[in-house]
């Protein structure tokens, strides 16, 4: 977000109102400006996270799983994707509901050796 911002924005995630059907997905917009846009998506069991367009993103894992490599990231998880990496992330077996943020990290080059993070469980 850009200092200049000042809006406050409010939005009830539980209100169906919130939620619209975008390329098959249910998708809750929360921001967008010319540099970034952040939502809330419910990924059906299995299902790419992104299609083969490959974007920069931040994401974190408010329900179900995310699978990436056969390595399992449950709620809490946190994950950062520099634009043109190739990981590939799959919902696990329940599906999942994750808090999006892509096009922020486009100066960001991917890095074959970079980690993922996961936060610890509580």
């Amino acid at each position: 977000m850009k200092l200049e911002e000042k809006d406050r924005v409010r939005i009830d995630t539980r209100a169906p109102s919130a939620w619209r059907q975008q390329d098959g997905r249910a998708t809750c917009p929360l921001f967008s400006n010319d540099n970034e846009q952040v939502c809330l998506q419910r990924l059906a069991p299995g299902e790419p996270l992104f299609s083969s367009h490959r974007t920069s993103a931040e994401l974190l894992v408010l329900h179900g799983q995310l699978n990436v490599a056969d390595q399992p990231y449950e709620q809490g998880s946190w994950m950062r994707q520099p634009e043109g990496d190739a990981l590939e992330i799959l919902a696990g077996a329940q599906g999942a509901m994750i808090y999006l943020k892509t096009g922020h990290l486009l100066d960001i080059c991917p890095s074959p050796a970079r980690p993922i993070h996961e936060l610890p469980a509580h």
